[in-house]
Order: structure tokens, then C-alpha cells, then sequence
């Protein structure tokens, strides 16, 4: 892939496209740095692809959606990435884009784009990301709605639904994991469709809301940590007719009103295993139709999470560890030893931790 960079600290009408000339924005018209970039600069490399990497060093200010008519059509052998940096492409570095209270990255027929360490805020009612099919967004933080189709995947993101109905909306076969979402009273993850892999997010309610919404068939829900502050709405609900879900395991609910709501007559949940429920009006409403049912925590006694710390996306790891209570530590469903929900404790041993630590093994595979 062709690699480009460009900085809005850049000089203006200028640089070469580099890593030490990023371009700068653009004057009459009016356009930021990574809008001159696809409006003419960059040719699109048909064959490999192009990434254009965004310094952090200043805000990007949207002028307008997100609009690759004039870069070309990315496809999947040429897909088009837009990443933040500091110094050098990959360094972790994480780009600000404001959509200045009216756009945001929203193209909603451009496939194959992939966004990766980005900070988009102050989209206004236009939503902080709104694209079609295959498409990745990867460690960005939002502070508005996200809506996804086809094939897309989101991990390790920060999404917070600021004046939006729903954080995240996703079509059919996608996969959404290791992500913090601090939904208020909003939907948190609203699967639309069918065949989506919901794993290890750490979802945040305060009201009314639904943390999980699966809509339709087969989808598998596993790992995930929801914590409710005022009882009320639902940690994971199932709207749909028919063949519901291959599983539904090791998920941590606490402090809703009703942990799993099973509302419409289903057909064959495979898996219903290794959940565990706290301080919830009530854990399960309706089930029915399950073939595996085991190892189901209801009404534990004492908080499923360490809770030290901030509530926030950087201190996730510590203050949603899992608690020292029931089967939560190293007894999920499965017989590996791992813990339930998102995070994976700290066990001290031997000078220094074992393979489990925060939100994921930091070992090799599965253990």
C-alpha cells in the first residue's frame, strides 16, 4: 500500500505528502488537510491500496462528510485507511477530526475504508461514522453514533451516544469486540441482522436503555461485562422469531432491570451458559427453547466487578476485573480456565502475573 501523510499544522497549500513534509490544509477553497489529501493529491493506487496517515498534532476540522468521490473507489484488494500518528505511520498516535457540530466521517456508500486511531467528535446530529460494507474501525473514540453494514468489524473503540438513540448499530456479519461504550439511556450495541459476533465489550448504562439488541438470528454473544447504575433497562434482548443465537455465554450483568430478556418465541438458543447476574430487578424474563443450559449465576450476592478506580475507557481493565465471587474467576463455560465477562484478572505468581491480565490473555491462543 502507498503510504501518505498530512498534518493541519502543515504548511498551508503545501508539503510533499511525508513523513517529515506532511501536507498542510488548503485555502480557497477552504479545505483540511485530510480533504486535500482525497480531493486531488493522492492518485489511488488500484492494485494495493493507499493509507493516509493524520497527524495529531492539531485538531482536523470537517468541512464537509467524509467524501472520497474525487479519490476514487476503494475495493478489496485496494482498500483506503485513514490513521492517526504522531511521528512515524503506526506509532499509536491518535488524530482529532471535529466535525464542527455538523459532519462527521459519514459516507454511507463507500466501502473498504478502514479507520484506526482516531478521535471524531462534535458531530452535531450528524453521526460520528456512518459508512457500508466491509469496512474496519479500530481504537477510535466517538463521542457520537456509529452505524456500520456488512462485514464491518469494531474493535477497542471508545463510543459514547451523545444525544443519539443508539452508540452502535451494525447489519449482518460483523464482529464487535474489545470495546468500552457508555450508552446513558440509549441502545448500546444494536445488532440489525444476522450472523454478528458480539465478544469482550464493556457496555455502561444509567437509564432505560438496552445494552445488547440482537434483532435477528445466529449471532453469539460471549465475554461481555454490562453494568447499570439505576436498575432499569435490559442487559441483553432478543427480538426476533426464529432461530435465535448459537450462544449466549459468560456474560456479566449487574444493575438493571432485567438482565436477558428472552421476549419472542424462539427457536433452539444452542448455548445459554456461564452468565452471571447481580443486583438485577430481574435476570432472566421468558426462556425457553434452550438446549444448553448450565452454570448460570442468578442473584449473586456481592458487585461482579472490582470497581477501583475511574469508571473510564483508560482504567476499563482495573475497574471492571472480575470479583471475587461464584464461578467468576477462571470458571467460564468451557473448561480453559478463563474468567467471565470482558476482563481477565491479575493473579499474582512466580515474581510477576500469570497469562491473564486485562481484557484479554496476553498469552498465545485461546488459555
Amino acid at each position: 500500500m502507498a503510504s501518505y501523510f498530512a498534518s493541519e499544522s502543515g504548511t498551508v497549500n503545501g508539503g510533499s505528502g511525508t513523513d517529515i513534509d506532511p501536507w498542510g490544509p488548503q485555502t480557497g477553497p477552504t479545505l483540511n488537510c485530510m480533504e486535500r489529501a482525497l480531493d486531488g493529491l493522492i492518485t489511488q493506487n488500484p492494485t494495493d491500496g493507499d493509507i493516509l496517515n493524520l497527524s495529531d498534532a492539531s485538531t482536523i476540522t470537517l468541512t464537509k462528510n467524509f467524501d472520497t468521490s474525487t479519490y476514487g473507489v476503494p475495493t478489496q484488494t485496494a482498500r483506503l485507511t485513514i490513521r492517526g500518528y504522531t511521528t512515524s505511520e503506526g506509532d499509536g498516535g491518535k488524530a482529532t477530526i471535529d466535525g464542527a457540530a455538523t459532519y462527521g466521517m459519514v459516507n454511507t456508500a463507500v466501502d473498504y475504508v478502514d479507520l484506526i486511531d482516531l478521535t471524531i467528535q462534535n458531530s452535531g446530529s450528524a453521526k460520528s461514522i456512518d459508512m457500508d460494507n466491509f469496512c474496519n474501525v479500530i481504537r477510535c473514540t466517538c463521542d457520537n453514533r456509529v452505524d456500520l453494514d456488512a462485514a464491518c468489524t469494531v474493535f477497542g473503540c471508545d463510543i459514547t451516544a451523545t444525544g443519539s438513540t443508539i452508540a452502535l448499530l451494525i447489519e449482518n456479519r460483523c464482529v464487535v469486540a474489545y470495546n468500552w461504550l457508555s450508552a446513558g439511556t440509549a441502545e448500546a450495541i444494536y445488532s440489525n441482522n444476522v450472523d454478528t459476533v458480539i465478544y469482550r465489550n464493556i457496555v455502561n448504562m444509567s437509564g432505560a436503555g438496552v445494552a445488547i439488541r440482537l434483532t435477528q438470528r445466529d449471532n453469539s454473544v460471549d465475554h461481555n461485562s454490562i453494568l447499570g447504575t439505576s436498575n432499569a433497562g435490559t442487559g441483553i434482548l432478543f427480538v426476533t422469531t426464529n432461530r435465535l443465537a448459537h450462544q449466549i455465554t459468560n456474560n456479566l450483568i449487574e444493575g438493571v432491570a432485567t438482565g436477558i430478556n428472552f421476549a419472542s418465541p424462539i427457536d433452539n438458543l444452542v448455548l445459554y451458559a456461564g452468565n452471571a447476574f447481580r443486583d438485577n430487578t430481574t435476570d432472566e424474563s421468558g426462556k425457553q427453547n434452550v438446549i444448553i443450559d448450565e452454570d448460570n449465576e442468578l442473584a449473586l450476592g456481592s458487585a461482579l466487578y472490582a470497581k477501583s478506580g475511574a469508571n473510564t475507557f483508560a482504567n476499563r481493565a482495573t475497574y471492571f476485573a472480575p470479583a471475587d465471587v461464584g464461578n467468576l474467576r477462571a470458571g467460564a463455560w468451557g473448561g480453559l480456565g478463563l474468567d467471565k465477562g470482558a476482563v481477565q484478572s491479575v493473579a499474582a505468581g512466580g515474581g510477576g502475573t500469570t497469562g491473564r491480565q486485562g481484557l484479554h490473555s496476553i498469552e498465545s491462543g485461546a488459555v
